[in-house]
């Protein structure tokens, strides 16, 4: 986890300057400053410690948009 509450999966390869040096299958060559760590986790990911940001939200059904009509004011 980050220290703004993301979270970024990768393989960390080595600790360099400052730095957590991996890769991402998603975004390649990776190099996290260390200071923005909040969290390590090694191994499987630990899904039943997430606390999803939006997990009271609720999804619902809206109305489709209509494309083409030019509304008036």
């Amino acid at each position: 986890n980050l220290s703004d509450g993301s979270i970024l999966v990768f393989e960390a390869l080595k600790s360099m300057a400052g730095k957590l040096l991996g890769h991402s299958p998603i975004y390649g060559e990776m190099a996290i400053p260390i200071g923005s760590i909040q969290h390590l986790t090694f191994g499987e990911f630990e899904k039943e410690g997430f606390d999803p940001l939006f997990e009271d939200w609720v999804v619902q059904p809206s109305k489709e948009p209509e494309f083409g009509k030019q509304s008036l004011p």
